[in-house]
């Protein structure tokens, strides 16, 4: 029952943070996780890093939006039940991201190359490519998020050979922050 509840309070989260008013058929930018229950924080952990996260994704400010943008990586909740903030550049940051009211001793900061906001535009780029150019690059993908455990956006190929790659590259993006993955074909029924 736990882990049901985990999984709605989760797929409530996502759902908020990704709403899109465009009605257009593109993946939601969703994360997930390995599923371990030997390695489940505590319910009430996770709901206050909801509501931590939550808060981040929602600036009340410019200047909280410009530390948003410039410095948010992704956040998640560790093994140990810690929430970890993901920030570019300085983890120092990271006490200027979030609340110091809301920071219990459990949140922590890591280091890593890329915004959130860096990472969306990215998704957003291979999403205004697919809806613009029905080709073979097109084609081969077949499922692409932002992933904030590993600060990437991995993209998932029918075709995960160098030449489907580089044409990938070369038509949509080079960027480093990409992690390219085997894509499954999806059948519609």
């Amino acid at each position: 029952m736990k882990n049901y509840i985990t999984l709605f309070l989760l797929a409530g989260f996502i759902f908020t943070a990704c709403n899109n008013t465009e009605t257009v058929n593109t993946p939601v930018r969703i994360e997930i996780p390995e599923f371990n229950p030997e390695e489940e924080a505590g319910m009430d952990e996770q709901i206050e890093a909801n509501e931590i996260l939550t808060e981040i994704s929602e600036p009340k400010t410019s200047k909280s939006k410009s530390l948003y943008d410039e410095y948010y990586g992704g956040g998640f909740m560790d093994k140990h039940g810690n929430l970890t903030i993901m920030v570019k550049g300085d983890t120092a940051m990271g006490k200027k991201i979030v609340d110091p009211k809301k920071n219990n001793g459990k949140i922590k900061f890591v280091k890593c190359k890329y915004s959130l906001a860096e990472l969306n535009a990215l998704m957003d780029s291979i999403t205004d490519y697919i809806k613009n150019n029905k080709n073979s690059t097109s084609a081969n993908i077949t499922l692409w998020f932002a992933s904030q455990w590993d600060n990437t956006v991995e993209v998932q190929l029918l075709d995960t050979s160098k030449t489907a790659i580089d044409d990938f590259k070369e038509k949509i993006s080079n960027s480093p922050a990409i992690k390219f993955l085997q894509g499954e074909e999806f059948i519609e029924e």
